[in-house]
């Protein structure tokens, strides 16, 4: 994660990233602000390896690796809400 504008407050930007099947899925939301009050971003560097399917199910049944459908990231600026702060992650 690298910067997170608007960081305070309830509208606070959005991130959240998630494993999908096949794949991964990503949601940002940012406010519209108003005249004068800059703008927002969620500006974030990411990085997916992909792995062969027989890995994967050995993992899984080893205990070592999570199916799909795993939160990986769901953030709110610095923190806000129900939402935890918006900071790097390696999962």
């Amino acid at each position: 994660m690298n910067s997170v504008v608007p960081a305070d407050g309830e509208r606070a930007s959005i991130f959240s990233a998630s494993s999908v099947e096949n794949g991964m899925s990503f949601y940002t939301w940012t406010p519209k602000r108003g005249v004068g009050q800059g703008r927002s971003w969620v500006d974030a560097d990411v990085t997916v390896y992909g792995v062969k399917a027989s890995l994967v199910q050995q993992a899984q049944a080893d205990n070592k690796c999570t199916a799909w459908g795993k939160n990986i990231e769901n953030c709110r600026g610095n923190g806000s809400g129900d939402r935890p702060e918006c900071k790097s992650v390696n999962d």
